[in-house]
């Protein structure tokens, strides 16, 4: 034979201490994998619980349309805002947005009836009319009053307001508040 080569396999007790410390550092690796996620999971729902407190005023704070048709009303929407919440509200305002599956109204629709009440009380409601930058004609009988129906199924009502916290938020029908960040 041209080369001898031997390998030397060490003994049992060498392999035996390489595999228990490879098995050591996994264990440790996999256990500092495993408190870091529940570090990140407990500052999680840290974060969420401080969210959900900053919105529990506001998740008391709903608005309703009414929708007014006629000759007498004109084509008008009736916002309704309540607070149900145990501290009153400020900066109120009330628009029409359109619903997520329409495209967005190019039309503003203004107050109709005076400046809106900059504060609603605590358990307190106040009524809003807004009426649409063209007024469409009068319904006659026998004419289709699809037209009519027409904001009801394109807009929804949406407040935004300050809580007794100094936050501003925006409420829209049933959904949950967004809180509004100055840039």
């Amino acid at each position: 034979m041209l080369c001898n080569y031997s390998i030397d396999w060490g003994s049992v007790p060498d392999w035996l201490a390489g595999i228990g410390t490879v098995g050591t550092l996994a264990f440790f690796g996999i256990q500092l994998r495993n408190e870091k996620r529940r570090h990140r999971a407990e500052e999680q729902r840290r974060v969420d619980e401080a969210r959900d407190r900053e919105a529990s005023q506001a998740r008391l704070v709903a608005a309703r349309a009414a929708w007014d048709y006629g000759p007498s009303s004109g084509h008008a929407a009736r916002i309704t805002v309540r607070n149900d919440s145990p501290s009153p509200i400020t900066d109120v305002q009330v628009q029409l947005m359109s619903r997520r599956d329409q495209p967005p109204s190019a039309d503003l629709w203004e107050t109709a009836e005076g400046l809106p009440q900059p504060v609603i009380d605590a358990g307190g409601s106040t009524e809003f009319r807004l009426v649409p930058p063209h007024q469409p004609p009068a319904p006659r009988d026998g004419m289709d009053t699809a037209a009519y129906d027409a904001p009801r199924k394109l807009f929804v009502p949406c407040v935004v307001f300050t809580d007794a916290a100094g936050l501003r938020w925006a409420r829209t029908e049933s959904e949950q508040p967004r809180r509004l960040v100055a840039d």
